[in-house]
């Protein structure tokens, strides 16, 4: 593939960036774009699968977009006019000490009506050998950190501001009722666009 790049313009040549990681792939890159920090992989990883998911749904999708003093939005996406931040959880982060501050920074600086989905992640161990375990083991954390971000998100009253999800399930069912709000339970994308809607009106 990049034996080829004689034949491609300057800034459309690529390289192959090898990641030596277990369960990852390699990665295919444009020449001037920045190396993929091994320490970020997978969090790239999974920003590029929504990306693939929601391709044809958004009117506009971005990465990494700077949003005001100390807050940096993982996905910025606009869906039927609708702004909606995507912060997607590895599960790495602390809840109290990382998260709750961001959310507390959308709180400052979201626009009218805009809407903020964390996406928690469940396919991101592969240290554990036996997959069944490995599965277990994730589902478990991925419920509780889920369930302590929604029990933050009700006692501050926040109604459907902020909603979470596991990623399985947003890569699976994108417009499906898989986003839990403290407020309304079950939610989809488009219960979200329609509460933005009289948000802004």
């Amino acid at each position: 593939m990049a034996a080829s790049n004689r034949y491609r313009h300057k800034e459309e040549r690529i390289e192959i960036q090898e990641v030596r990681l277990k369960g990852a792939h390699d990665v295919v890159k444009l020449k001037s774009s920045p190396t993929l920090l091994i320490g970020k992989y997978w969090h790239t990883i999974r920003m590029l699968d929504l990306y693939v998911v929601f391709h044809t749904l958004w009117d506009s999708f971005a990465f990494e977009v700077p949003r005001g003093e100390g807050l940096r939005t993982d996905i910025g996406m606009v869906y039927r006019g609708a702004q909606f931040s995507i912060e997607v959880d590895l599960g790495t982060e602390d809840i109290k000490k990382l998260v709750i501050p961001k959310i507390e920074l959308y709180r400052q600086y979201a626009k009218p009506g805009e809407k903020v989905i964390f996406v928690m992640t469940d396919e991101f161990s592969n240290r554990e050998d036996d997959p069944e375990l490995r599965e277990e083991k994730i589902a478990k954390r991925v419920t509780k950190r889920g369930a302590e971000l929604l029990d933050y998100l009700e006692s501050e009253l926040l109604g459907n501001f902020v909603t979470v999800t596991r990623l399985s399930n947003f890569l699976k069912y994108p417009l499906g009722n898989i986003l839990n709000s403290p407020k309304d339970g079950r939610v989809t994308l488009d219960d979200l666009w329609s509460d933005s809607l009289s948000l802004r009106q």
